[in-house]
């Protein structure tokens, strides 16, 4: 029986938390689905007995979708301090698909609809561009200065994490890598685990990448 639902995890040290949803076909909540957050679920895996999950509400998966969404906005998980969640989705990130009409009414609308393909695209198939041309391109975005203001929202934008080792707390991967002595690879390894040859090797105790606050 299909069990779509709203689930929720908490970190039982910290108190932060995670809201997420299973709505896959034929799902249901015992199926030892944990997350699909990449930052939480190698949390878990590293430290189960540390955490605990509560399921919030069992339904239809349209149902499930916009309730979640619902909590997710109602609490403001992106910006509350103990929330691992990065998004509110406010539904921009809930899709059901489109209708069989619906894709019917787009085939018939569209501009290439009962067309081939553009002359000028069978032309140019299956051939490089010339040299100047793609030097000339390239001049374009070669060199064109980015404002401070752009400098530090992107570093910003790459700094929401910190990767927490045995060594210490850091910023980047980079400056955890050089204080652990190995490569940034092995750090995102460590913190996530890996598939090697299909033996996979679960995240190292100790290694975690935590959402800042």
């Amino acid at each position: 029986m299909e069990e779509c639902f709203v689930y929720k995890w908490t970190h039982k040290p910290s108190l932060n938390w995670y809201i997420g949803s299973r709505t896959r076909k034929n799902c249901h909540i015992n199926d030892g689905y944990l997350t699909s957050s990449k930052i939480v679920k190698p949390m878990i895996l590293a430290n189960p007995n540390d955490w605990i999950r509560e399921i919030v509400a069992i339904g239809s998966q349209q149902n499930i979708r916009n309730l979640e969404a619902e909590i997710l906005v109602l609490f403001d998980a992106q910006n509350d301090k103990r929330s691992l969640n990065q998004y509110n989705q406010n539904g921009k990130f809930i899709c059901f698909g489109h209708s069989i009409e619906t894709i019917e009414k787009i085939k018939k609308n569209s501009k290439w609809a009962g067309k081939n393909r553009p002359e000028h695209s069978e032309i140019m198939k299956g051939k490089k561009r010339k040299p100047e041309d793609v030097k000339k391109w390239a001049d374009k975005l070669r060199g064109k200065p980015f404002t401070q203001e752009h400098i530090d929202a992107l570093k910003k934008s790459f700094r929401k994490f910190e990767y927490i080792t045995p060594n210490g707390i850091f910023q980047s991967s980079r400056d955890a890598a050089k204080a652990n002595n190995c490569s940034k690879s092995s750090v995102l390894q460590r913190i996530n685990g890996f598939f090697a040859r299909d033996v996979w090797y679960p995240p190292v105790n100790g290694w975690y990448c935590k959402k800042k606050d």
